[in-house]
């Protein structure tokens, strides 16, 4: 197995500090040294291990930091310290116009600006999560910066930020002395940086990182001192700090550093101390030859199993499933222990065919209950049906006996035409109790058939007469009563009327009338007797019956 994840930090942090020092030797060495050759070389290799170190400092959290908007603010002050030892150096070695030169040494407080405000802006990120955005209004920030930059790049005409001599021919910077807009942009530099810090160290202490706080602290304490004693004239730090572009470049670098050691900025390079914290977690990373890199040798998993995972997932038999995801230079095996899973579905598909059973012996009970009750409705509406017309069903049993005992032919006829008529309204009525057992509304047209034969079979009777019915809607319950109504005053009427009317509409209600040309008061009695609501009036013409099924209504 190779070396660990924090065997590998402490050898890149140390192999950084090596080349720091070989760095900062560089330049004494070269000032030591009378040949040209060698003051050049060592100054060129002083330059390529920084910019160098920089730029490698950037690939690193590129691939490292974890929090997208971390990722890109320390990204960019990758860039701007690369950027500005690359201005720096193509400044003194390759420049010699004047305009060129300053123009150069106003680049640098592109990043000597921008370098702060990233840091401020990172630092509102440190403790947080992968998805926390800094408000909207922090973006604020750029806009001083900016115009500070802009503020510098135009001094040629103000002269707010370095003044020049009056009578100076060229611009340089060996001849000049401070603006008030040089401690503008001093002051919001440091502004920043002090707020990037102080938010820094709140944060650290909120996370309960007090015995790591000393990690940040030191870079910045270093340049705090750096500071104090350039104010003071005093030469405690000149020989340490020789270059200033290094100098704050590094203090910013290991500011930043310091973060990701102490945890505030989360990275992906600490899968040794996952592992370990998860002792009973059977995972490993290894490279694209299966050789690993981090993982517990006694929980790993085998490399030929790791490559059988690499197309698909992989059981094995003891309920673990091994998954293979690709990454940068190699891949992550891990396997998710799924024997309790796999003992619920077992328990799952049991209890699936035990309910299985169960839905069907209650589809059994089910289809006999409804086999039950349909015959339990059928026997109600026959017994209904039977009590409903029980009146007329004997009707026509006496009356067929006595027609078969009858001698007379005319009686004979006559009993015939009240069988039919009763027949009639049998048939009839039970058919609209089947339909208000189905709906709750009766169309017209079938009252309406029902009028029609049974005046075909009062016709039979020697009464004529006519009938009509609106196309007003009403329920089952209301047109059972009307035909019922019209069954007694026909069979009130029949072999003593001549004709006899009817008439259903909607006249403050349902209305039913009928019109026949008896003037007797026996077969309104008759009618009264089973619809006590009905109002008879008689005149020299006849008789008229009304009867309101609903109720009449008086508004």
């Amino acid at each position: 197995m190779k070396e660990s994840g924090k065997t590998k930090i402490i050898g890149g942090n140390t192999a950084a500090v090596l080349l720091v020092v070989a760095a900062f030797l560089c330049l004494p060495l070269s000032r030591s040294t009378d040949i040209a050759f060698f003051d050049k070389l060592l100054n060129f290799i002083r330059s390529f291990i920084y910019i160098g170190l920089f730029a490698a400092w950037g690939v690193s959290i590129y691939k490292r930091v974890m929090q997208p908007a971390v990722r890109k603010y320390l990204t960019y002050v990758s860039g701007l310290m690369v950027m500005w030892l690359v201005i720096r150096d193509f400044k003194w070695r390759f420049v010699t116009d004047p305009d060129m030169l300053r123009k150069l040494w106003y680049s640098y407080y592109i990043p000597m600006l921008l370098i702060p405000m990233f840091a401020l802006l990172v630092s509102m990120h440190l403790g947080r999560t992968s998805e926390y955005r800094h408000p909207s209004k922090m973006n604020l920030l750029y806009v001083p910066t900016l115009v500070l930059i802009a503020a510098v790049w135009t001094n040629d005409i103000h002269q707010k930020v370095f003044a020049f001599p009056k009578d100076a021919l060229v611009y340089s910077e060996q001849e000049y002395s401070y603006g008030i807009l040089y401690m503008v942009i001093a002051g919001w530099g440091a502004l920043c940086a002090v707020l990037a810090f102080l938010i820094m160290l709140r944060r650290a202490w909120k996370a309960g990182l007090k015995d790591k706080l000393w990690l940040p602290v030191l870079p910045i304490a270093i340049a705090a001192l750096n500071i104090l004693s350039a104010l003071l004239h005093i030469r405690l730090m000149s020989f340490i700090v020789r270059d200033t572009a290094v100098f704050y470049c590094l203090v910013f670098l290991g500011f930043f550093e310091a973060c990701i050691g102490c945890g505030l900025i989360q990275t992906n390079s600490r899968y040794g101390e996952l592992f370990s914290a998860l002792k009973d977690m059977r995972a490993v990373i290894c490279d694209d030859n299966y050789l690993p890199c981090f993982g517990d040798g006694e929980n790993g998993i085998d490399a030929d199993i790791c490559r059988a995972a690499e197309k698909e997932k992989l059981m094995l038999s003891d309920g673990s499933l091994v998954r293979n995801m690709h990454i940068d230079g190699g891949h992550v095996i891990w396997a998710e222990d799924m024997s309790e899973i796999l003992a619920l579905r077992e328990k799952l598909e049991e209890t699936r065919e035990e309910l299985k059973e169960r839905i069907e012996l209650l589809k059994l009970e089910y289809e006999r209950d409804k086999e039950r009750r349909i015959i339990e409705e059928q026997n109600r509406l026959y017994s209904l049906l039977g009590n409903d017309t029980r009146k007329q069903i004997a009707g026509i049993e006496e009356l067929t006996q006595q027609c078969l005992e009858e001698k007379d032919e005319k009686k004979r006829k006559d009993m015939i035409r009240l069988i039919l008529l009763q027949g009639c309204y049998v048939k009839r009525r039970r058919d609209m109790l089947l339909t208000s057992y189905e709906a709750e509304e009766v169309q017209s047209e079938k009252l309406k058939n029902a009028f029609r034969e049974s005046f075909l079979a009062l016709k039979a009777c020697g009464i004529s007469g006519s009938f009509h019915v609106g196309e007003e809607k009403m329920t089952a319950d209301t047109a059972e009563k009307i035909y019922r109504f019209f069954e007694e005053a026909a069979e009130s009427l029949v072999f003593k009327a001549g004709y006899l009317n009817l008439a259903v509409s909607e006249n403050k209600g349902i209305r039913v009338a009928v019109r026949t040309d008896m003037t007797e008061g026996s077969w309104a009695e008759a009618l009264k007797q089973g619809f006590p609501e009905t109002m008879v009036t008689t005149d020299e013409d006849g008789s008229l019956a009304v009867y309101y099924p609903e109720g009449r209504r008086w508004v």
